[in-house]
């Protein structure tokens, strides 16, 4: 590719500081260069250096993946042209960028031009057609010359939808300050403007409407007409606004506007003109201005009025995208009610007085996502609009229900008005009827005092609402009132996952190790790896520090580190002459990472460790939570030798169906029930039932914790021979546990 010698460059600016504005002031015109090869970008980079357009000089951005290109996107918001490679990571890179720009980001306005190597006109009609694209080009085809033509128009193009976009964001604006008027509010204002200019070019006062219709080009003209709905009129005929098409408009309107639908093209008579506009393509949607002139009108009057149609063309296109797209922001698209973008803003907008007379409730399903899985999407669609039917009945129709999760509803309501205690609880259990069966909702709900709340962000309010749902979770409760000292607990566990991820860096994690006993004969039969943690000086139980590994995605990274010193701990007994296999504890989330279960397996067959030291603790909820996922990868790691334990058994109401196809070797009965052996019948009777179900399966039974005598005679006479707990020893070091072992019967 070559240059020509009348294109016009601007002087090199050698930095980007500097490209931004050239000597006179002009602001750059912004393209991006998304292209996988980067011989031809740098061709593109060399071709358009120094180049001006109308006076700009012109800014070159290059990324080289649709990733990076979105990023860039969202940093540039006033990228003119995006030359785009069809064909970058995979394939369809560039189509889904496309799809991305527009739908994703919403960003109608950036003029794309597709670049391929593959000469295929078929598939580019095709592409042209589907998507919001505005050239399709082979880059053999594309000579400078073309280019910089093309640019210059497309840059002309998204100039113009740029000024009239701000225009309507402007529009918005005042919609937002108004705050109660509808939606149509700035198509009418563009429209009665559209009027007033119109009144401008004929140079009179004009008895105008202007109509919108929503109705499929396949439907029939009079249908069409039928349907369509005014939405601006000069003074003289404001009363048919918010009126469909009626005779008396017909009377007047009613030939040429049939014809203009008709040809969908502008059409004038000696009195009358009817200017046809294409809206959202998406919603089927066009808008025809009907004006009645006192003079009839010249043919300099008719090319004015098209003239002035082609420049306003594309305000109609970009407002009802905008419309969409602010549809699309602020409403829930399956339920049709408000989202949390439109709860953020009505929060933000609150004054401290309304603040202070309000509450905000929210409430959310249990389990959802299991019912979802269980009972199929369409099953989860029913249960989110009976939980919106049941919500409304308990409010007044003046509050509105926004919809801030995929199971999540909030409302804003004055204390006064607020549902009681009792209209709460009968929700929580309320039953839905889904295709003639009842269901019951299972919820959790959050009342939040906005005057705790007065001065915080929108965002941070629904962050501390949807905090205190997993608060009330973890309190078992099914409705839970927000309190400052929550605030305090969400930080002090936000700042213990910064310390954590810094104690791992610094290795302040370390592992005991805990025996567990033959207690028919006193002797160790083998070992426990817990993990712990030591700021400061002070010990942070598990209990503690573990639900926060669990939830900020660091439990797989601290039980990786805890394979490793069972690996090392296993080793060094064994080479004492100790046989004895060191237990670990694994999560649903680790078996799930490669990574992790590599290593195990890797670790084995690498002859690093005989697998007969090594046995995987997993709880009972965690391996049913997953169990077709979860079970052939625990099966997988029993057939290369290693031994697994179903912990925490009795607590996770496992399917026996499942229990007879579990890849256990033994299951640990949970200390809940070792606890009270001696003095609830009910303990005593859970673990009789579970040591004749290990029996009946073939699995040896370990109790844990425990820390009586009687304790310990119990479970022997129910046949339980494998204990652990403080009555024999506590978690230990791997020295102490060294010298303890010299003492001990192995």
């Amino acid at each position: 590719m070559t240059t020509k010698k009348e294109f016009l460059f601007a002087p090199e600016t050698g930095t980007d500081k500097q490209c931004k504005e050239n000597k006179v002031g002009f602001l750059p015109w912004k393209i991006l260069s998304v292209e996988g090869d980067l011989s031809y970008q740098q061709a593109l980079l060399h071709g358009l250096r120094g180049l001006v357009i109308q006076s700009r000089p012109v800014q070159i951005l290059t990324v080289n993946s649709t990733e990076k290109a979105a990023e860039m996107l969202v940093k540039h918001e006033d990228i003119a042209v995006i030359l785009l490679d069809a064909i970058m990571e995979n394939d369809d890179s560039g189509i889904r960028l496309v799809d991305t720009i527009r739908n994703v980001q919403g960003n109608a306005s950036v003029r794309i031009i597709l670049l391929t190597e593959k000469p295929d006109s078929t598939s580019r009609k095709s592409v042209m057609e589907q998507y919001d694209i505005d050239e399709y080009w082979n880059k053999s085809e594309v000579q400078f010359e073309l280019l910089i033509t093309v640019l210059t128009a497309h840059i002309r193009t998204w100039e113009s939808l740029r000024d009239l976009k701000q225009a309507c964001l402007g529009l918005q604006m005042i919609v937002d300050a108004a705050r109660g008027l509808n939606s149509l509010y700035d198509i009418s204002s563009f429209t009665h403007t559209v009027l007033t200019e119109i009144g401008r070019v004929i140079d009179t006062t004009p008895q105008g409407i202007v109509c919108i219709s929503k109705l499929k080009k396949s439907c029939s003209d009079d249908a069409s007409l039928a349907v369509a709905t005014v939405t601006a009129a000069t003074e003289d005929s404001t009363n048919f606004i918010g009126l469909p098409f009626d005779k008396e408009i017909q009377e007047i309107f009613g030939k040429i506007s049939s014809k203009a639908l008709e040809t969908q093209t502008h059409q004038f008579d000696e009195y009358h003109s009817a200017l046809y506009f294409e809206g959202d393509n998406n919603l089927a949607e066009y808008f025809i201005i009907l004006v009645q002139s006192k003079n009839p009108l010249s043919s300099y009057h008719i090319n004015l009025l098209k003239v002035f149609g082609e420049n306003i063309s594309s305000g109609f296109t970009n407002i009802s995208l905008i419309n969409r797209l602010s549809q699309l922001a602020y409403q829930d698209p399956m339920l049709k009610i408000h989202n949390r973008n439109w709860l953020h803003r009505e929060i933000k907008s609150m004054s401290k007085k309304n603040k202070g007379k309000s509450e905000l409730l929210i409430f959310d399903v249990n389990h959802f996502t299991s019912r979802v899985l269980t009972f199929g999407e369409e099953h989860a669609d029913e249960l989110i609009k009976g939980l919106y039917n049941a919500i409304k009945e308990i409010f007044s129709d003046k509050y509105l229900i926004s919809r801030i999760e995929i199971d999540t509803f909030a409302v804003i309501c004055t204390k006064v008005d607020s549902p009681s205690e009792s209209a709460l609880k009968s929700l929580v259990s309320k039953p839905v009827v889904i295709h003639g069966v009842p269901h019951i909702l299972e919820l959790t709900i959050v009342r939040m005092n906005m005057n705790f709340l007065i001065d915080f962000p929108p965002e941070k309010v629904l962050y501390l609402g949807l905090s205190s749902l997993h608060i009330a979770r973890e309190k078992s409760k099914s409705i839970i009132h927000y309190t400052p000292e929550y605030l305090e607990d969400i930080k002090s566990e936000s700042m213990m996952m910064f310390d954590l991820r810094d104690a791992i860096k610094k290795g302040d994690l370390f592992v005991v190790i805990q025996p567990k006993i033959n207690m028919t004969n006193m002797k160790v039969i083998g070992f426990e790896a817990l993990l712990r943690w030591e700021s400061e000086n002070t010990n942070i139980p598990p209990s503690v520090f573990i639900p926060i590994a669990e939830k900020s995605g660091l439990i797989t990274q601290l039980d990786s580190f805890v394979f490793t010193k069972s690996v090392e701990i296993a080793n060094l007994f064994s080479d004492l002459g100790y046989d004895l296999p060191i237990s670990f504890n694994t999560t649903c989330d680790d078996l799930k990472d490669p990574l992790y279960i590599g290593n195990i397996i890797s670790t084995v067959e690498n002859g690093l460790v005989d697998p007969s030291l090594l046995e995987i603790e997993i709880t009972e909820s965690q391996a049913m939570l997953d169990y077709d996922e979860i079970n052939p990868i625990l099966l997988q790691l029993r057939d290369i030798g290693i031994k697994i334990s179903i912990d925490d058994f009795g607590t996770g109401y496992s399917s026996l169906a499942h229990i007879t196809r579990l890849a256990a070797t033994s299951i640990k009965i949970d200390r809940s029930f070792i606890t009270n052996i001696e003095t609830e019948e009910s303990s005593y009777r859970v673990v009789d039932i579970i040591i004749n179900l290990a029996n009946r399966f073939g699995f040896s039974v370990i109790a844990e914790g425990i820390e009586t005598k009687g304790q310990m005679e119990t479970l022997l006479h129910h046949g339980c021979h494998i204990g652990q707990g403080y009555l024999f020893a506590k978690p230990m070091t791997l020295v102490t546990a060294i010298e303890w072992l010299k003492t001990q019967v192995t």
